[in-house]
């Protein structure tokens, strides 16, 4: 099911006969799409979360979107970079982020260290370091540590990331996990339901003596 048709089929359910009185028809399509990110989020989270606790990481690629990305140089470091281009859910060891690789060779995918690592892999012999290149993050910036050929350059790199509701388009599928749709229903009824109601105030003021 495309995100939009997700969008639709809930749109359609609040404002039919199903649905509570109180939260019928009264809500913009753009506000349910905003309430439909966050929980749809959450779920990505906690079932990636117990995936990997369950260390079934492969799993997670069912969640992915693939990005194309060139690179640019950070001159003082002297280091290629990316920036993200989506918002990612936020996992563990930043397994947020899948893949990162050759455009044409995925099998050439790069390896990620922990920002702070530095240090650690300076001191090891080169033959104990892989000798494919590693990355580390920094906020939406993704670094490139070690020295690329020109053709990875020039072509720029692969991403494939677990991003969040707002990053899929309208025409994309958007990935559920099985037995999540009815919970995501519920889930935005019940925080419709608990929305305060808007009050209304005088904008007039009152001149004191």
């Amino acid at each position: 099911m495309t995100k939009r048709n997700y969008i639709d089929l809930i749109i359609d359910w609040l404002a039919g006969g199903d649905a509570p009185a109180d939260i019928k028809g009264k809500y913009h399509p753009e506000i349910i799409s905003k309430h439909i990110e966050t929980i749809y989020n959450a779920i990505i989270f906690e079932d990636s979360m117990a995936r990997i606790h369950k260390k079934q990481y492969s799993n997670l690629d069912s969640y992915t979107k693939t990005y194309y990305v060139d690179l640019e140089l950070d001159e003082i470091r002297d280091e290629y970079y990316f920036t993200l281009p989506g918002d990612i859910i936020q996992l563990p060891d930043n397994r947020g982020i899948r893949k990162i690789c050759l455009k044409q060779d995925q099998a050439y995918s790069f390896i990620y260290r922990s920002n702070n690592t530095v240090d650690i892999y300076s001191e090891l012999e080169a033959s104990m370091v892989h000798d494919r290149p590693r990355y580390y993050l920094e906020n939406v910036k993704v670094y490139i540590d070690e020295e690329l050929r020109e053709e990875i350059v020039e072509e720029g790199l692969l991403a494939k990331l677990v991003v969040s509701f707002n990053e899929f388009e309208d025409t994309d599928e958007l990935p559920v996990p099985a037995g999540k749709d009815n919970m995501i229903f519920d889930m935005i009824v019940e925080k419709l339901r608990k929305k305060p109601k808007e009050e209304n105030y005088s904008n007039t003021t009152t001149d004191q003596v």
